[in-house]
């Protein structure tokens, strides 16, 4: 049976996550919340993650050493080369943004994406995710 873009699309976010939680279990952390971010353009690939446990955020550096975590956002960086190959084989439109939240404990699993690629208004994806990241740190401390 061929596979339909939805599954190979959901796969390939599937990679994502599944990234995300064997470095954690490299790094022998436990968290609540895993936060993914991507951004993708033709030419220029962002991943970037942060996590949750007990209220706090942690970033890749703060459970893992240097190469681990290089590592980790290289092959992050693969799985949003993938996707945006899942959306050309099947000639559908590539997100330029995705965001993603996997909750480790009952699996569920969060995603929002823009398409619209950004302007010159806009802040550039690393500071794009720096503030996502911020929302969710003000959003955990109220």
């Amino acid at each position: 049976m061929a596979m339909i873009f939805e599954d190979a699309f959901m796969d390939a976010q599937s990679s994502a996550v599944s990234l995300c939680i064997e470095f954690l279990e490299m790094a022998q952390a436990i968290v609540d919340k895993v936060y993914i971010y991507m951004y993708i353009e033709e030419q220029s690939f962002l991943f970037n993650a942060f996590f949750e446990k007990d209220s706090r955020l942690f970033l890749p550096e703060d459970v893992s050493n240097t190469q681990d975590t290089l590592n980790f956002l290289n092959l992050g960086a693969d799985d949003a080369m993938n996707i945006l190959n899942v959306c050309k084989k099947f000639n559908k439109n590539c997100p330029r943004e995705i965001k993603m939240i996997f909750y480790t404990k009952s699996h569920k699993f969060e995603s929002e994406y823009r398409y619209e690629p950004l302007t010159e208004e806009d802040v550039g994806p690393s500071f794009r995710f720096i503030e996502w990241q911020e929302t969710i740190e003000k959003d955990l401390g109220k």
